[in-house]
């Protein structure tokens, strides 16, 4: 019952009939379910092949989303800067498609170095104010009055504390 139910929403899912399938369970199992059972494969390897689908669809998120932040920050990115993130884009890409696990997360531990070297030089750029908040250089970094508001009414400084 548990199997025909994975089928059925397996099925849903894929906007497809379900008739085949790989299997950690005996093929009389997934003949009583409904399917034709393909293959019988062990749990471990099972677990391992959803990691990797889950990972590669992980990395190709990541990948589009920093894309999409360099296209949408534009001619506000150091051409140098700009230039090796999307090298590092394009490392992650052929990563990707090679399949390696391994590769991949290399491959995302340097594009987030160069993502952090994105985020530097354009903190650090004349007039830059990071995030369009907080004091300005040499600007008064305390409250403007007794009620730990600024100027705005924002809220500048509090203090937190773990309650048990």
């Amino acid at each position: 019952m548990v199997l025909r139910k994975l089928v059925d929403d397996a099925s849903k899912f894929l906007n497809d009939k379900v008739t085949k399938a790989v299997v950690t369970v005996p093929k009389d199992v997934g003949r009583i379910a409904g399917f034709e059972v393909l293959r019988i494969i062990n749990e471990p390897t099972a677990v391992s092949l959803a990691y990797g689908l889950v990972l590669k669809r992980t990395m190709k998120t990541y990948w589009h989303l920093t894309l999409e932040v360099i296209k949408e920050l534009g001619d506000k990115i150091p051409g140098p800067v700009k230039e090796k993130v999307e090298a590092k884009l394009g490392e992650l890409k052929e990563a990707i498609s090679g399949g390696s696990t391994q590769a991949m997360k290399d491959a995302v531990v340097a594009l987030n170095q160069e993502v952090m070297q994105l985020g530097q030089s354009l903190y650090n750029q004349p007039g830059a104010t990071p995030g369009g908040a907080g004091p300005t250089p040499g600007g008064s970094t305390g409250p403007s009055d007794s009620t730990g508001k600024g100027p705005d009414g924002d809220v500048i400084d509090a203090d937190f504390s773990d309650s048990k």
